[in-house]
């Protein structure tokens, strides 16, 4: 059996540098390594901000309710109007984000009401129920008028409390569903304005046509 010995002067010629990275290298890797960790650290904080959440709100810019006859003639959702358990109510909603959004649909869920359709375009008491169809494309900062259709079946079943929509959006996230606060309005003679969810005498813009369709709490003038 035999072996090879390496002799001194060979061992005395290799480059100890010669498994080392170069400058550039390590230097990729150290801005790589600190890319991670910016990531790893940055990640949740940005989803906890919601960055990657549907950027839309309603607004508190106005709302209109109204009743709707077997006609399709729409009529003031107050009490002396024509009334129908058909109704009808608007939101506005805004796009909060640095991108453009579409609104693909709308929908609300509840007790005491059958949500019908919602459509794009703001129709109301006094105006042609001629609001368009979906999707309808927002803008950053722009905003977009809803008009959302309701059978009231159970005024007394309609909750007083602030009442969400369920909005589809698509954007450069993907798909992604939103939920956004319904108007929150109060009573006054004769008529109604918008208030904050805070307000003890607000109630859901849904209770609200509610409370017209069974004349509860409504001005008889």
């Amino acid at each position: 059996m035999s072996s090879t010995q390496i002799s001194d002067d060979l061992w005395q010629h290799q480059d100890p540098t010669a498994a080392r990275l170069s400058r550039r290298a390590r230097r990729w890797l150290w801005l790589s390594a600190l890319a991670a960790l910016i990531v790893v650290f940055a990640l949740p904080a940005a989803m906890h901000a919601g960055a990657f959440e549907p950027q839309v709100r309603a607004t508190d810019d106005g709302w209109n309710g109204a009743f709707i006859s077997p006609a399709g003639v729409s009529d003031f959702a107050t009490s002396g109007g024509k009334v129908s358990s058909y109704v009808l109510g608007t939101l506005t909603i805004r796009n909060t984000g640095s991108s453009t959004v579409r609104v693909l649909d709308i929908t609300v869920a509840g007790n005491g009401f059958r949500f019908d359709h919602a459509a794009v375009g703001a129709s109301g008491s006094g105006l042609t129920l001629s609001a368009g169809s979906f999707p309808r494309t927002v803008t950053p900062r722009g905003t977009a008028d809803f008009t959302l259709y309701f059978h009231i079946t159970d005024c007394h079943a309609v909750s007083a409390d602030p009442q969400l929509a369920t909005i589809r959006v698509d954007s450069w996230r993907g798909i992604q569903t939103a939920r956004v606060a319904l108007p929150t309005v109060r009573h006054l003679q004769g008529g109604w304005t918008v208030t904050s969810p805070a307000d003890p005498q607000g109630i859901s813009s849904v209770r609200y046509l509610a409370d017209a369709v069974c004349g509860i709490g409504m001005d008889p003038g």
